[in-house]
């Protein structure tokens, strides 16, 4: 049972980074780069995902506050007993603030593939109370440009960094380091997206994530309790339009990572707050606020 939550720990405790856009829109590869602690489980599961940012600067004189609500379908398929394959399905709900007048976006993000492959795991002991095992797994994917992405030079209303997609491919590189000793547990994930250029000759800025989170087995009658913590790190650098840097689409930031696994039988509940510790986001022109994800999966 310890086994299936801590898959989800993994898979879940990575959130993606901080760009209004890449944060919780067109990014948001959240949650599921890492989580291959055991390859013998598949899953599907369904998952809320909240965010939003306030401007420190102001548009005409009017405050900017924007708002991002995600659900996402995510499944996992073990292909063989090293390789596992993930898809991840958004669908997004954007509010944009400024003053009293409201933009919304709303419909598929961009589609998420990746593939993970076991380069490496070592287990000592059988039982709970002796066993002691490592997993190291690389793998890598592709970010399709599904999501519905409009130019700011088209619409005014929709800037680069208030988008459904990119309009764009991106590669996606990562690395997922799993430590299990008795009931304790613990998982290093590194991810590295790179985004190529759309057709408005508009390019993302280049992103990385690393996340180290700490688990511990608790058992309440028949359901099996995982409470965690960690930090996660992330870096966005700018963005570019015909190869010139735009203003405002770089950042960096550190949030610490609260959260708790329910696991009954084959479904799983969790719900996880990445709070900032430290940001610079926007050339210092906007401030994250606290992020939110519940999920639910069944493991089969």
């Amino acid at each position: 049972m310890f086994k299936k939550l801590l898959v989800l720990v993994a898979v879940l405790c990575y959130l993606p980074p901080a760009n209004a856009c890449d944060s919780c829109g067109c990014s948001t590869a959240g949650g599921g780069l890492g989580g291959l602690f055991y390859a013998d489980k598949n899953l599907v599961g369904i998952r809320w995902i909240h965010s939003g940012f306030t401007a420190t600067h102001f548009d005409n004189g009017l405050p900017i506050e924007e708002q991002y609500q995600q659900a996402e379908l995510w499944m996992r398929y073990t292909l063989s007993p090293r390789i596992q394959l993930s898809a991840f399905v958004p669908y997004n709900f954007f509010n944009r603030a400024i003053g009293e007048q409201n933009t919304q976006l709303k419909g598929l993000g961009d589609v998420r593939f990746l593939a993970n492959y076991t380069v490496w795991q070592s287990t000592i002991g059988k039982d709970i109370t002796r066993l002691n095992r490592h997993v190291l797994q690389l793998g890598g994917g592709v970010k399709l440009g599904t999501g519905k992405y409009v130019d700011v030079a088209t619409d005014p209303n929709t800037p680069n960094t208030f988008q459904l997609g990119t309009g764009s491919t991106s590669w996606l590189f990562n690395a997922v380091y799993n430590y299990r000793k008795r009931k304790m547990g613990i998982n290093f994930n590194t991810l590295l997206q790179i985004p190529t250029t759309n057709s408005d000759e508009y390019r993302y800025g280049t992103q990385f994530n690393a996340s180290l989170a700490f688990s511990l087995e608790q058992q309440l009658k028949n359901v099996q309790l995982l409470p965690f913590a960690g930090v996660n790190v992330e870096y966005m650098d700018y963005d570019q339009r015909k190869g010139f840097e735009q203003h405002g689409t770089n950042g960096k930031g550190i949030f610490g990572l609260l959260g708790m696994e329910a696991n009954l039988n084959q479904f799983s509940v969790s719900v996880y707050y990445y709070h900032p510790l430290y940001q610079s986001y926007a050339d210092d022109e906007i401030d994250a606020k606290g992020r939110s994800t519940l999920s639910i999966a069944y493991l089969f």
